[in-house]
């Protein structure tokens, strides 16, 4: 059976067998995994992979030798990168810049050092939502607590080395400073080994800089993303293609809430070449409550064809009205 993933607010890819009986798409099969928006960049490998938006071709970037992972939010590597993972959608609100953001105040970075990823669908990275302002004040405590523990290992690991108390050592520009004029950067202190993990009571518990400390979010940066942006280079969501892809295109419920479908009736959108099936959303989170998607070969032909389906809707009596027509967004 074919699989579809809706990822990254709204991008949705399909790897589908070549046989006609393994076209139909269950909708647990169609997995939801963001609110429902347009992403801007596509996916440079497959359905489920990851990418870098300031990379050739958004492939992410690789460790450069040895790499300390303090928690899933980032890794630093042996050259001193610093690589921050990204669960929201980039809209063109550059996102991810104000996600690594934070981290790297906290973690006390230098902000030529950071990159970011646009990670990939996987259950680990739990809830992936981009809508409603929440990317940022949804991430502020958690990648604090992350950049915390990176910076906390890295104070160790310096003390270790140089024999002294982590009292008085001190973390900025992505270099560890003791308080006797010592030095070491993020690429040497990593290269020399860092196996220090973290409970959740641990992280919880670990000490954030003052507000006053985060010099980096009072500073203008450059977005990591606009040259490939500026430049023509970036993956949109549009251009991505892979082997076997569908579209999709979204019919919404009156409601936004308390909406559940009861009958779809897709005989005339069969008329339309291409039009493969509408799927109830299956969404465990009720983020999509109502939704129906249309899948077809083409982005004209899952438009076209959402306008044929006829959908009924159970609502609260208070609610009962006509569902209002508007050209829905596709997806693919």
């Amino acid at each position: 059976m074919g699989k579809i993933d809706l990822i990254k607010g709204g991008a949705t890819s399909a790897s589908a067998p070549a046989t006609a009986a393994a076209m139909a798409v269950s909708r647990r099969g169609f997995l939801v995994g963001m609110a429902a928006s347009v992403a801007m960049f596509g996916f440079p490998r497959d359905a489920l992979a990851a990418m870098d938006p300031a990379q050739p071709l958004g492939v992410p970037l690789e460790p450069d030798g040895a790499a300390f992972e303090p928690t899933i939010w980032y890794w630093i590597d042996g050259a001193g990168r610093i690589n921050v993972n990204i669960i929201n959608a980039e809209m063109g609100q550059h996102v991810g810049t104000g996600v690594a953001r934070i981290l790297a105040a906290e973690l006390g970075a230098n902000w030529d050092d950071v990159d970011i990823t646009h990670v990939d669908s996987d259950a680990k990275w739990g809830t992936m939502v981009t809508g409603g302002s929440w990317s940022i004040w949804m991430s502020w405590g958690i990648y604090r607590q992350a950049a915390a523990a990176g910076r906390t290992a890295l104070i160790e690991k310096a003390a270790e080395i140089w024999g002294i108390p982590v009292a008085g050592i001190t973390v900025a520009d992505s270099v560890v400073r003791g308080p006797d004029g010592r030095s070491a950067s993020f690429g040497e202190l990593v290269s020399a080994g860092i196996a220090r993990s973290f409970t959740e009571d641990e992280l919880k518990a670990l000490p954030l800089r003052p507000v006053s400390e985060l010099t980096l979010l009072k500073q203008e940066v450059q977005a990591l993303d606009i040259r490939a942006k500026t430049t023509g280079q970036a993956v949109y969501g549009i251009d991505a293609k892979v082997e076997g892809m569908v579209y999709g295109a979204p019919i919404l419920p009156p409601t936004r809430n308390v909406c559940t479908i009861s009958a779809l009736d897709d005989s005339a959108a069969k008329a339309v070449k291409g039009f493969r099936q509408v799927l109830r959303l299956d969404d465990p989170s009720g983020t999509t409550a109502g939704w129906a998607m249309v899948i077809a070969d083409s982005h004209w032909a899952a438009l076209k064809a959402s306008e044929l389906v006829t959908v009924t809707y159970d609502l609260p009596p208070k609610q009962q009205s006509p569902r209002p027509r508007s050209r829905p967004r596709t997806c693919a």
